[in-house]
């Protein structure tokens, strides 16, 4: 029963990380789509955002390692292609 409730537990927290994390890649992508490519470069709000990303996409992968990888849900979320997105721009 105790494994239930960590299992539970764990599952909304990455959960919860993972909305954060969309939200981040989502704002990520509007300043892309807003802005030329040599004023993102100098835009502190955007490196600021990939390390963000970067950091969460590794927090992610690690609480996803918890869970068992057979659920079809997480293993969908891991082989998304936001799940490898390159951050080192």
């Amino acid at each position: 029963m105790l494994a239930l409730v960590h299992r539970l537990q764990t599952r909304r927290y990455y959960d919860d990380r993972l909305q954060e994390y969309f939200g981040v890649v989502t704002r990520l992508a509007v300043l892309e789509t807003e802005l030329p490519e040599q004023d993102l470069e100098a835009t502190g709000e955007y490196r600021a955002l990939l390390d963000k990303a970067e950091t969460m996409r590794e927090q992610l992968a690690d609480v996803l390692q918890h869970l068992d990888g057979d659920d079809a849900f997480l293993t969908a979320v891991k082989e998304s292609p936001h799940g490898d997105r390159d951050t080192t721009r």
